[in-house]
């Protein structure tokens, strides 16, 4: 899906750009990722975020078995928090 995308961009007139995103993180953030991390005695990790910006892009509705499907696939315990 992802190359017919990239191929309908193209089409349209679209270049494709290649740059390192950087992500502002705020200390406190940091903080609260780095405690919990080290509560739940976590060293690998997988995040999903839920939301989008645009109405097409919001899937809340799969994430629960997005993240059962990494847990039997991967092992990794599925744990869905809303308070943050």
């Amino acid at each position: 899906m992802l190359a017919l995308n990239q191929m309908l961009a193209e089409l349209a007139g679209a270049r494709h750009i290649s740059s390192p995103v950087d992500f502002i993180v705020p200390a406190a953030d940091a903080a609260f990722v780095d405690s919990l991390l080290v509560r739940e005695q976590l060293k690998e990790f997988v995040v999903i975020n839920p939301g989008g910006g645009w109405p097409t892009k919001r899937w809340l509705r799969k994430v629960r078995t997005a993240g059962e499907r990494i847990q039997e696939d991967c092992g990794f315990l599925w744990r869905y928090d809303r308070s943050r």
